[in-house]
């Protein structure tokens, strides 16, 4: 019973820990966004450019099938978000002259999709509108009367705004005057409404970023709306394609800087510390923050070596560190380097230390310069940590080997691997008495599902050109015309986009031919042999 309430109570705590953290990059993220002031100019339609028209013919088709009828065109060459690039949009508005509504279409290039917001004015001044699973990408919060209800289509979105309306008891104004002059307050006065909250600081002359606290309420709605926001019928592969490959590029325009990543690096560097220093004690949490440290600087040296960008390092209080970064098309035979690149210095360390131990006259000579505590914990360490690291176990670095060299073409096969790297894990966190080990099992042990709903995609994808990488946008395609089969309508957006984000950047790779198969296995298995003659040497010199 105990057992079980372990397990409870970590994973509730895990998955507490991950959403706080999920929800502090989100709000990180939004502080970064450059915003400046829009400008706004009503055009003729002949203005419109025909590349612009074509995206928004499928509104202008529904529109008008619902008794809508085209009244005028926006032009806004510069947005509030600063993206260089992207700033320029074009609005076309049309009106109901049933309800004296008014349509506002236009294209995201985000979303690769037509969006339309539907607005009543009224005579007191006041206006209601009414997205659809857009709201969350608004960075305007507690606006009296924007609505969205994340309904499934536009017909549904159109009949739930007209509803409304009837049954607020207003009358809406019939003054088309009145309904551009609101547009235009809407899109241009943003700034200004947001500096009168006091959510903006300024970075520049005339730029401003959100404010911490008002960008938590932002993460909170993106994060919320973003799990309501679903695919719209329409929507093909190939604009969810699109709409993934533009989300990610613009999510990189905002990527972190050296700078920002130093402060990431220092912040967790110092949690970790102190997680490991009340846990155990200081001597022991330094140890292994260095040995760590030396670890990840393999794969960061490596990657750096083969041209992967954007790599940083972060620990992870309680359960280790980490190294990321990008590369497209990476060969099998860089990925392996760069898999053993991090426990190797560490083995190589820890034997130096322990002849070092072994060596009466060494030790004498280091003992005036460290405590031997230092010396013995930090061999030890080193040792059990990367050799650990070496295992075929997923997630480890031996299990990630073993995967890329195994089961990179079995989904199934590969399915079985990870559920057994769990399974081994937790049969050393219980026979160890580890607590650390129980927490990376109970993590693992909440990923399976997603692991499984993975493997249901690539066995739905079916066999590639292994020999071949695909491109990004290859790649994309083939994701999300597995994603758009039946047995995949019930997961949400973000679900999909989040695996689509795992298996692109998978596809994207070459999988190992058989040379490189058996020169894998060879190199592996001599790195895992290394702590073997180690033991050979020193037990040489100790009885010889």
């Amino acid at each position: 019973m105990w057992i079980a309430w372990i397990i409870f109570t970590s994973a509730a705590a895990l998955a507490v820990i991950i959403g706080i953290a999920i929800l502090l990059f989100t709000v990180w993220r939004l502080t970064r966004l450059p915003l400046r002031r829009c400008s706004f100019s009503f055009i003729d339609r002949s203005a419109m450019p025909e590349e612009e028209n074509s995206k928004l013919a499928g509104a202008e088709e529904f529109l008008l099938g619902e008794g809508f009828a085209y009244s005028f065109s926006v032009h806004l060459p510069q947005a509030e978000v600063d993206i260089p690039g992207k700033n320029e949009r074009y609005l076309n508005v049309y009106h109901h002259a049933e309800s004296d509504a008014y349509a506002i279409a236009s294209h995201i290039a985000a979303l690769a999709r037509y969006s339309i917001v539907y607005v009543n004015c009224f005579s007191d001044g006041t206006h209601w509108q009414t997205y659809n699973q857009l709201r969350h990408y608004t960075i305007e919060l507690d606006t009296p009367h924007v609505f969205d209800d994340y309904l499934p289509d536009d017909a549904t979105t159109w009949r739930a705004h007209q509803k409304r309306i009837s049954d607020s008891g207003k009358q809406p104004a019939r003054d088309k005057n009145l309904a551009m002059q609101t547009i235009r307050e809407e899109e241009t006065g943003l700034i200004d409404r947001m500096l009168k909250r006091g959510a903006l600081k300024p970075i520049a002359e005339e730029r401003w970023r959100l404010t911490w606290f008002f960008a938590l309420r932002c993460a909170l709605a993106v994060i919320a709306g973003s799990y309501k926001e679903n695919l719209p019928p329409s929507a093909t592969a190939e604009t969810v394609a699109e709409a993934f490959l533009r989300r990610k590029e613009t999510s990189q325009y905002f990527s972190s800087g050296k700078k920002h990543k130093g402060k990431i690096f220092v912040a967790t560097s110092v949690l970790f510390l102190l997680f490991f220093g009340w846990l155990f004690d200081w001597v022991t949490s330094f140890v292994l923050f260095f040995v760590l440290l030396l670890h990840e600087l393999g794969h960061l040296l490596a990657m750096r070596a083969f041209g992967y960008k954007n790599t940083s390092i972060l620990f992870l209080p309680g359960l280790g560190a980490l190294t990321v970064g990008e590369k497209k098309n990476a060969p099998p035979f860089q990925r392996l380097i760069i898999y053993l690149a991090g426990p190797m210095p560490g083995l190589l360390l820890s034997g130096m230390l322990v002849y070092g131990i072994t060596s009466t006259q060494l030790i004498h000579t280091l003992a005036h310069l460290f405590y031997d505590r230092w010396i013995i914990t930090a061999a030890v360490f080193s040792l059990l940590v990367n050799y650990m690291n070496l295992l075929p176990v997923f997630p480890l670095d031996g299990g990630r080997v073993v995967e890329m060299l195994a089961f990179s073409r079995f989904p199934r096969g590969r399915l079985v691997f990870i559920i057994a790297g769990c399974l081994i894990i937790f049969l050393a966190a219980f026979m160890l008495n580890e607590r650390i080990l129980m927490i990376l099992g109970i993590l693992l042990a909440i990923g399976l599902p997603t692991q499984w709903k993975l493997t249901k995609i690539r066995l739905t994808i079916g066999k590639k050109n292994d020999k071949i990488a695909q491109t990004e946008e290859e790649a994309a395609q083939m994701t999300f015309e597995a994603l758009s089969q039946p047995g995949f309508a019930k997961w949400s957006l973000n679900k999909r986009i989040e695996l689509a984000d795992v298996l692109i950047g998978e596809y994207m790779e070459r999988q190992p031919s058989g040379w490189e198969i058996l020169l894998g296995v060879v190199v592996y298995l001599l790195c895992l042999a290394l702590p073997a003659l180690y033991a050979f040497v020193i037990l040489e010199g100790i009885f010889i």
